[in-house]
């Protein structure tokens, strides 16, 4: 039973972050968006990341089936 809620919660929330980083819109984080040493050194390198990989989350939602 803990699967499925997972995905489904997965979904949503995958496409939320992805929207964000592409809207540059997604704060400087320890729990959503592309956390990397690299990328956790200031603002712009976070959002810049999040922009270029908020498409793969966007098709990682869609990906999530809904049932």
């Amino acid at each position: 039973m803990g699967r499925p809620v997972v995905l489904a919660a997965g979904g949503p929330s995958s496409a939320v972050v992805g929207c964000l980083g592409m809207a540059e819109r997604l704060p400087c984080n320890r729990f959503a968006g592309v956390r990397t040493p690299a990328t956790m050194r200031g603002d712009a390198a976070f959002k810049a990341a999040d922009k270029a990989a908020g498409p793969l989350g966007v098709r990682v939602a869609r990906a999530v089936p809904d049932r």
